[in-house]
């Protein structure tokens, strides 16, 4: 899930930087697990890594990123975060496999089990 949430923003960010004719080479943002539930399942920091190049605010960026159809069937939404400009990716399905992603003693032990 990660990995394909990675290449559709990769491809995005792309898009985006031909678009705005700028030369700078996409940034090396991230795909994480946020802290607090209420961000998502996953949060992408690329908005606020292409503000500077783009020469547009993070949020704006967000919400150009989130319309591109970069969400696979799996993820509820992806929206643009109010306050910090990342993008914040719901998947309500995945949530466990993502914590379980996150903790590879958890994830052995649930292998484990089947």
């Amino acid at each position: 899930m990660r990995s394909r949430l990675q290449e559709r923003f990769q491809s995005a960010v792309r898009e985006l930087l031909a678009e705005a004719g700028c030369a700078a080479a996409p940034p090396a943002f991230s795909l994480e697990v946020p802290r607090s539930a209420e961000h998502g399942d996953f949060a992408c920091n690329a908005a606020l890594l292409l503000a500077k190049p783009l020469q547009r605010p993070p949020r704006q960026i967000a919400e150009r990123l989130t319309a591109r159809g970069i969400r696979p069937p799996q993820i509820d939404k992806i929206t643009a975060c109010t306050n910090c400009g990342n993008c914040m990716i719901y998947c309500p399905d995945m949530a466990i496999v993502v914590r379980l992603e996150e903790m590879p003693e958890a994830a052995a032990a649930a292998h484990a089990v089947e």
